[in-house]
């Protein structure tokens, strides 16, 4: 999944929104499925930088949901053949290793384990996992803005606009 999201990412946020940088990175914590998608600019407010986020997720489940049968089997493919790539070095090799051995999991035929279970995933359950993930019940999010004085006055009707009287006369 975060293979595909990831180029979607790069594409829809740093391109179509331009100034923005861009990263993000999957991290499994106790066996469940994390990802992070950070965007920042200078030239725009965090509260539009996180709807930005929130469209890229609409638009991805979307783009799921649309896809043809072909064009799914077609990513499992190139998803396999990425998987059967060798190791490009020791440097890599050892990353790889010890990913297994800091996370107590030593599975360290993952890359077959995968391509295994990539046959066995349909489109249905890929949509599933997708909803699930992000927008189930028990999905949560963090959403973590820092706002430098430029857009300080844009944050705060933002805040004012979302929470209304609940928002503190302080800020």
């Amino acid at each position: 999944l975060h293979t595909l999201l990831v180029s979607l990412f790069k594409r829809e946020v740093k391109t179509v929104r331009r100034g923005n940088k861009v990263a993000s990175r999957e991290n499994y914590v106790r066996d469940c499925l994390g990802m992070w998608f950070i965007a920042s600019s200078d030239k725009q407010s965090a509260e539009t930088t996180s709807k930005a986020i929130d469209g890229f997720l609409t638009k991805s489940r979307n783009m799921i949901t649309a896809m043809p049968a072909r064009d799914f089997e077609a990513l499992k493919k190139a998803m396999k053949d990425a998987l059967k790539v060798p190791p490009k070095n020791l440097d890599t090799e050892n990353d790889k290793l010890w990913k297994e051995i800091s996370t107590f999991e030593l599975m360290f035929d993952r890359s077959t384990q995968y391509i295994a279970a990539l046959d066995k995933i349909t489109k249905a359950d890929f949509e599933q996992y997708f909803d699930d993930l992000f927008f189930g019940e028990s999905a949560s999010r963090l959403d973590i803005q820092f706002i430098g004085d430029t857009h300080m006055l844009d944050m705060q009707n933002a805040m004012k606009g979302r929470f209304g009287s609940l928002f503190g006369k302080n800020m």
